[in-house]
């Protein structure tokens, strides 16, 4: 698969990427984590916001209710 068939659906620190995965996982949506090393070796510069946040993956086709998914959880 060519990386344009991908869309960040989430990005910050990596217990909330792997919290995300897990939630996408269980609902049928592929997807995959980006950058999760740096989130374990310096958790301090990892967030939304900082440098290099963990970033999970989706299918392009699966962006909108991968959303939708995730608004429900953090909601």
């Amino acid at each position: 698969m060519e990386n344009s068939e991908f869309s960040v659906a989430f990005e910050g620190k990596s217990v909330d990427a792997e919290f995300v995965k897990n939630i996408l996982d269980e609902n049928g949506i592929e997807c995959f984590l980006k950058d999760d090393n740096m989130g374990h070796l310096f958790p301090l510069f990892v967030t939304h916001g900082g440098i290099n946040p963990v970033k999970v993956f989706v299918l392009q086709k699966d962006i909108v209710e991968a959303k939708k998914i995730i608004e429900n959880f953090a909601g």
